[in-house]
């Protein structure tokens, strides 16, 4: 329903991140980082400046997050983060600046099922105004059909998946999926709720091989 029209932005940002207990070591004259039992914290602010360099907006935005990969042992991880956002004053009214989401609606796509929303739409509910983002995934090798014989021996690993998404339109989103696969691609089954209510339910297909090829080049 927002049309996109040409238009001249003039921005300024400041993103920091902060990992407590994040040490290195020197490798051959690489710093290699070692993983840290905290999580990692975010803050990022962009603000556009009007009749700066031909500039036409005059907005800000805040984000801040939260994220973590822990690994639990025996292959078992578990990945989450919380991301919260704010166009606070001035709305920006381009389309294009409004804040987007990660989402893949089609059947097969080549994003992880991981903090991406598998039901929602593209940018139906892209906002300009606030939002709180919640991922969480639980990644074990034998988890429900792991344990069946005819599979068992497969390497693949089971994931159990929640998105939530909130915003002043949309108000209360949740995703609940399930998924098996590996590093090459996954095969997942996913229902939708808004405000508790179901909403939809669909089977995906994630070809995580395109991706890889993509980071190749």
């Amino acid at each position: 329903d927002y049309a996109m029209t040409a238009h001249r932005n003039a921005l300024v940002g400041l993103d920091m991140e902060y990992t407590p207990g994040l040490n290195y070591y020197i490798r051959r004259n690489i710093r290699v980082y070692t993983r840290s039992v905290y999580p990692t914290f975010s803050i990022s602010w962009k603000k556009g400046i009007p009749d700066l360099l031909g500039g036409e907006t005059n907005y800000q935005f805040i984000r801040a997050a939260i994220r973590q990969d822990l690994d639990l042992g025996m292959s078992v991880r578990l990945n989450y983060s919380l991301t919260a956002g704010i166009f606070p004053g001035n709305k920006p009214t381009d389309f294009s600046e409004f804040h987007h989401f990660a989402t893949q609606p089609l059947t097969v796509g080549a994003k992880d099922f991981s903090s991406t929303f598998q039901l929602m739409d593209y940018y139906k509910y892209s906002t300009n105004d606030r939002f709180l983002e919640g991922h969480f995934t639980y990644s074990t090798p034998y988890l429900f059909l792991k344990r069946l014989p005819l599979i068992r021996d497969r390497v693949w690993t089971e994931k159990l998946m929640v998105n939530y998404l909130y915003t002043p339109v949309l108000k209360n989103y949740t995703e609940i999926g399930y998924g098996i696969g590996n590093e090459l691609y996954n095969i997942g089954v996913f229902g939708s709720f808004r405000n508790l209510n179901s909403d939809r339910f669909g089977v995906k297909v994630s070809l995580k091989i395109f991706s890889l090829f993509k980071g190749a080049e």
